[in-house]
Parts: C-alpha cells; sequence; structure tokens
C-alpha cells in the first residue's frame, strides 16, 4: 500500500523527468547532427583545399620550370649579345692601339727628326765659331794625369762624328798617351752635357751591348748572395733583368733614364752615394766620363769593402769608335796604369779578345778602402770626436750615417775601448721607425750580424753609452 502511495506522489516529477529526458535527448540528437554535418561540410572545404593546394603546387612548378627556361634563354641571350660586345670592344681597342702606335711611330720619328736638325745645326755653329777664333793658345788639361799645356803644343786626331755633332778634333797627352777631347764637348758646362745626351737619345737610339755588360760582370766572380751594380747601364740594356733572372742581386744605375718606375734601376746620384756594392761593373762607359779618375774614386767609396773589385769594359782602351763627341777620352800608352794609381785602384786582370768579340776589360781593386763609418756620423753632446775615434761619457749617442742597403747579410764592427763597458748598438731603418737588432757592446771588437729583406733607406747605427767613460775607434759595414 506504501509503495502505491509513493509511486502516486512521485508519477508527477517521474512525468516531467522523462519529458525533459526526451527533449534533452531530441537536443543532443540535433546537435550530433549539425556537428556531424559540420564536420562532413569541413572535410568537404579541406578536400577542396588540397586539391586547390596541389593545383597550387603543379602550376608553381610549372611556373619554375617556365622560368628556368626563360632565364636560360636570356642568358644565352646576353652571352651571345657580350661575346659580339666583347668582340667589337677588342676589335675596336686593337684598333686604337694600332692608332695610337702609328701616332707615336709617328710623333717619335718627328721628334728624332727634329732633335737631329737641331744637333745638326748647334754643332756647326760650334764648329764655326771654333774656325772664326783663335784656340790655338788656350790651355788644355788630361783629365787621366793632370798634364796641361797649349792646344798647339798637342799632336791632334781628327775624325767627324756620326751623330750630327759635326767635325771632331782629339789630342794626345804627350804624358801619358791618352787621347782625349773634343774640346767644343768635354768643356761645356754639365748641365749642357746632359741637355745634349737628352737630345741625342730622342735623335738616336743605341745597339745591345748586353753580351759585354754580362761577360764584364762574370769577370767579378760574382757571388749568389751578393749585391752588384751595373754602372752607367743605360735604359735600354737587357743585362740587368737578364741577370735578376738568373739568381743575381744587380741593380742599375743610370741618371739620363727615364724608368723611374723600376725598382731596380738608380737614376739619382745621391741616392746612389748611399749604397754599398760588392762589385760595380759597366760597359762603354769611362770613355764618357769627362773625370775618369774622380769618379772611380768616387764608385769605390760605394764598394762594401776592400774585397770588392770593379769591371770596366770598353773598346776605347784603344782608339775606336771616335766617330762619336761622347767619347771624350781614349785609353792609350800608359792611361790605364795612370788612371788607376790616382784613382787608389789597383789592376788585377784584365781581358784582351778585341779581334773576335770586340771586348776588352779590366779589373779593379782599391789599394786602400776606407770603411770606418765614424767621420760620417753624429755625436751628442755627451759623445765628441777625437783624433781616432769618438769617446764617450755616460748618456753618449752616436748615430747615423743613414744608408740605403740593398737585399743581403750584413755584419757591423765596432771596436770599443774601456774598463767598464755598459752600452748597446742598435740598428733601425728609416731614421728610427724600426729596429734591427739591438746588442750590448763589450769591450773589443763586436760583430753584429743582420739580414735585409727588402730595401731598405735611411738605414741608422745608434751607439748609446749608459756607464763609465769609454771610446769607440772604429765601425765598418760588410
Amino acid at each position: 500500500m506504501i509503495r502505491k502511495c509513493v509511486a502516486f506522489l512521485f508519477k508527477p516529477y517521474i512525468c516531467f523527468q522523462n519529458q525533459v529526458n526526451e527533449k534533452l535527448k531530441k537536443e543532443l540528437d540535433e546537435s550530433r547532427q549539425e556537428a556531424s554535418e559540420k564536420s562532413e561540410n569541413l572535410m568537404r572545404k579541406l578536400e577542396q583545399l588540397g586539391g586547390d593546394l596541389i593545383r597550387l603546387e603543379t602550376e608553381k612548378a610549372a611556373l619554375e620550370d617556365r622560368l628556368e627556361m626563360e632565364k636560360a634563354t636570356l642568358e644565352d641571350k646576353l652571352n651571345a649579345e657580350k661575346g659580339v660586345l666583347e668582340e667589337q670592344l677588342k676589335i675596336e681597342k686593337m684598333a686604337f692601339r694600332d692608332r695610337i702606335k702609328t701616332e707615336k711611330e709617328f710623333l717619335d720619328d718627328s721628334i728624332g727628326a727634329m732633335a737631329r736638325e737641331i744637333m745638326l745645326a748647334k754643332w756647326k755653329i760650334v764648329d764655326h765659331l771654333e774656325e772664326v777664333e783663335d784656340h790655338s793658345h788656350d790651355l788644355l788639361h788630361c783629365n787621366i794625369c793632370g798634364y796641361e799645356g797649349e792646344r798647339n803644343t798637342f799632336q791632334t786626331m781628327e775624325s767627324d762624328c756620326i751623330f750630327n755633332g759635326g767635325h771632331l778634333v782629339r789630342y794626345v797627352c804627350p804624358e801619358c798617351g791618352a787621347v782625349f777631347g773634343p774640346s767644343k764637348f768635354s768643356q761645356r758646362t754639365q748641365q749642357q752635357i746632359d741637355d745634349d745626351y737628352r737630345v741625342h737619345y730622342l735623335g738616336f737610339s743605341e745597339g745591345d751591348s748586353s753580351y759585354k755588360e754580362e761577360r764584364a760582370f762574370k769577370m767579378l766572380e760574382p757571388d749568389l748572395k751578393g749585391v752588384y751594380l751595373n754602372y752607367g747601364c743605360g735604359h735600354w740594356s737587357k743585362t740587368l733583368q737578364e741577370l735578376r733572372d738568373a739568381g743575381y742581386q744587380v741593380y742599375g744605375y743610370e741618371p739620363y733614364s727615364p724608368d723611374v718606375g723600376n725598382p731596380y734601376m738608380i737614376t739619382d746620384k745621391e741616392e746612389l752615394k748611399k749604397m754599398r756594392f760588392d762589385g760595380i761593373f759597366s760597359n762603354d762607359l769611362l770613355e764618357h766620363l769627362l773625370d775618369p779618375v774622380s769618379e772611380l774614386r768616387e764608385m769605390t767609396h760605394i764598394l762594401i769593402d776592400e774585397k770588392s773589385k770593379m769591371s770596366h769594359c770598353t773598346s776605347c782602351y784603344t782608339y775606336k769608335y771616335e766617330y762619336t763627341r761622347f767619347h771624350t777620352c781614349f785609353f792609350l800608352g800608359n792611361s790605364v796604369q795612370r788612371m788607376s794609381e790616382l784613382a787608389g785602384l789597383q789592376i788585377l786582370d784584365q781581358c784582351d779578345d778585341m779581334k773576335e768579340n770586340d771586348f776588352y776589360c779590366y779589373v779593379f781593386r782599391p789599394t786602400e778602402k776606407e770603411n770606418n763609418l765614424i767621420n760620417k756620423m753624429y755625436c751628442n753632446k755627451e759623445a765628441h770626436r777625437e783624433e781616432n775615434g769618438v769617446s764617450f761619457h755616460k748618456g753618449g749617442i752616436l748615430f747615423g750615417p743613414y744608408l740605403t742597403l740593398l737585399p743581403r747579410q750584413y755584419a757591423l764592427y765596432v771596436a770599443v775601448e774601456g774598463e767598464e763597458v755598459d752600452a748597446s748598438v742598435t740598428v733601425y731603418n728609416q731614421m728610427g721607425r724600426q729596429v734591427f737588432v739591438q746588442v750590448p757592446l763589450h769591450k773589443g771588437e763586436n760583430r753584429i750580424s743582420f739580414s735585409v729583406e727588402q730595401k731598405e733607406c735611411e738605414i741608422e747605427f745608434v751607439i748609446q753609452n749608459n756607464g763609465v767613460d769609454m771610446r769607440v775607434t772604429e765601425i765598418d759595414l760588410t
């Protein structure tokens, strides 16, 4: 009975709950149906997007292939046009070079013709003045032995200059046998002579003398570790490069050379004086020197030590090639011996191969070589010069001589006197910018070795005393 009552009482609630459940079920089914439809729509859209993506990828690949083809076609077209332009440019460049070469040759020929005409006119005037003026009592001076006499007392030798230099009259020295002159050329100022050389080289060219230059070089018995100078090498000579290609350290000196860009060519006499060489050689030089004795003395100053040699060849050790005004001395008689004695040289060797190869050469070595650099150096107030050296108080400094050293191994010798030596020597380049070597000095002889790998300018040796009084008697570079 109770159960029936409870069922009766909860019947309305149960009916309500059933209605709610039915409604919730209906809504849930509707939601599921809607979600399913949305999911199906989304899948269809995804499938559509996937198809679109595949289509886009296909179109992209096709577009890239097309771009690559168009790029290759364009590159081929550009390369073809570039080749045509390069060929046209090459043709135009060659035509321009040919035109420039032709114009240069024409200009050179014109300048050469004018130079020859100028020389011809100039020396005709000089010869005319020589004829109308009386120079018979003028004093003439032999630059080999120093003999002087009136012009009319000399035996003469005459010829004509094939380089438009007019008539040539030379004189035989009765003292040493040298033939010197023509005075109309040799007595001109150095500037006038320099100008005459420059005009001459505009109008005339020199022959190839490399064979004789190389042979004169070999007579020095050169060492691959040494440094050598071709004195008066001329800018047309191939010798310099040929010897360097063979492994030799060879430099050239030619004051009339326009080859200022060549690192192995020296054109400035003052620059040359700062250098040191193991040997000097020349071909057809001595006969061009107005004062051979003085010039040879200057050459000894740039030799590095007493073992260094000079080799000078010229056909003018005989009376040959007299047809140019530029040959101002012929070394006949005993003039070579007199010249070497006065220049402080001894003759070591000679070669006379005139008949076969037009080669005549003497090899010289200094009889005495002054290597002491002290007199070319400078002192501060705590150091002062004496008759045979430099004395140092504490703080004394000796510095200089500002040399130009070429690639080579060098040794600096310093002789020191003192009881307790506390001093040092430093080798600098470019007046103190870089230290090559710095070592302490001791009593007695000091040998300092250093190597130069490339041309170094303004080399300075600095000796500084940090202790009690001392004295330096000798500084040599070898």
